[in-house]
């Protein structure tokens, strides 16, 4: 969901302008480079249970605090893994 928010320029009391940000409040466009379990699962497209189960051992991840996040550019790498295990066979 996408939402167009009017925000003041840093360190000043000037005009507003607009900038679109989607609903994490992250300007369009911008992509996480760490993911949170549950939306690692969703962008592989399993559930949680398989994503933990099966995929997390074969991911990188790092821990910030108690959190356990998901490093996108392992997920990317896994998704080309099984596409060309999928080819091969």
């Amino acid at each position: 969901m996408t939402q167009i928010v009017e925000t003041p320029p840093l360190g000043s009391d000037g005009p507003r302008r607009t900038v679109q940000r989607d609903r994490r409040k992250r300007p369009i466009g911008l992509q996480p480079a760490l993911l949170a379990v549950s939306d690692a699962a969703s962008y592989l497209g399993v559930g949680t249970s398989t994503f933990y189960a099966k995929f997390l051992p074969s991911v990188e991840t790092v821990l910030i605090g108690t959190r356990r996040l998901v490093v996108k550019a392992s997920l990317d790498q896994l998704v080309e893994q099984l596409r060309a295990q999928a080819a091969s066979e």
